[in-house]
């Protein structure tokens, strides 16, 4: 009878580890598969709410502007804080009453720039609603503020800081700002400047406004430094921004907002910049219709809103 060739064992031990190999390839790509779907299902509707609830608006908002058309631009202004209000608390997991988006632009007043709040987010949390020429307030007057534009506040001189974060504003007796009950309404911030370069080269950027997110709760921005631990060491805190997925979120929406508005908001920071915004109060969410559809603000008859003062 004939011996088994010793080759013919090595072939058979290399086809049995081929096809192991082979299967265990075949789970590791399904098993990729599988995370990349369920990866991606999870991003999908921040992407989406990024996208369409946040960007589309944006743009209509510095069509709004450039048209000089300050009704449409108020509502506008409302739509693109719900977006980035959604897309923000969807990302946090965080409830939609937990957090609030507001966007104010500057008033140029020689060397005295004032900021004034142009579009609320909702749910509404009951802060009063004025006109944004009732509202408008010093850069000085407010530590945010001063920190992104780099000045003294009147309890610190603070260095030039690119996004204003603090989980506990409470806890830091030296936090200035001028909105009286302060506390009722915000604990943690995350602040970013509405910026748009000066020059060509873009080695000067110019502020036009801020893209604020607040919170009632104490560490809402979870992971985020405290910037008032950093005001001497700016470097050390943007390099730990740039391991923050909620800090790159926001910087988007913010970049993306000021590149909309850095064409058309020349026009609109004059003092009578801020008088052409209308004090919108937000309507239930129901009322203010989703980018894109049929009863898009784009339309001649927009959504359903309420003039500060209105009945």
């Amino acid at each position: 009878m004939n011996q088994p060739d010793k080759d013919d064992g090595m072939d058979i031990k290399m086809a049995v580890g081929a096809v192991r190999w082979g299967a265990w390839l075949a789970r590791k790509v399904r098993w990729n598969r599988m995370v990349w779907r369920v990866r991606d299902r999870a991003l999908l509707n921040i992407v989406r709410q990024a996208h369409c609830q946040t960007v589309h608006p944006m743009r209509q908002l510095a069509m709004a502007m450039r048209v000089d058309d300050p009704f449409l631009a108020s509502i506008l202004a409302v739509q693109v804080c719900n977006g980035c209000h959604n897309a923000m608390a969807n990302f946090l997991e965080i409830p939609e009453s937990s957090l609030h988006c507001c966007l104010k632009l500057v008033r140029r007043q020689g060397d005295a720039d004032e900021i004034g709040t142009v579009g609320r987010s909702e749910p509404f949390d009951g802060r009063p609603i004025k006109p944004p020429e009732e509202d408008a307030h010093p850069i000085q007057s407010n530590s945010v503020w001063s920190s992104l534009y780099g000045v003294d506040d009147g309890k610190s001189r603070w260095r030039q800081f690119r996004c204003f974060a603090c989980n506990n504003l409470p806890s830091h007796d030296d936090f200035r700002c001028s909105r009286e009950g302060w506390k009722m309404y915000y604990r943690s911030a995350l602040v970013y400047p509405l910026r748009c370069p000066a020059d060509v080269q873009g080695n000067d950027m110019l502020i036009m406004g801020f893209l604020a997110f607040d919170s009632p709760d104490t560490n809402a921005f979870r992971g985020l430094p405290d910037i008032f631990n950093y005001r001497d060491a700016p470097h050390e805190y943007h390099h730990l921004l740039e391991d923050s997925t909620a800090f790159h979120l926001g910087a988007i929406f913010a970049d993306v907002l000021g590149t909309f508005l850095g064409a058309v908001y020349k026009d609109w920071s004059n003092p009578d910049g801020l008088e052409r915004f209308h004090a919108i109060e937000p309507a239930p969410a129901a009322q203010l219709p989703a980018p894109g559809t049929a009863s898009d603000p784009t339309s001649t008859e927009g959504p359903e809103t309420h003039l500060s003062g209105d009945t």
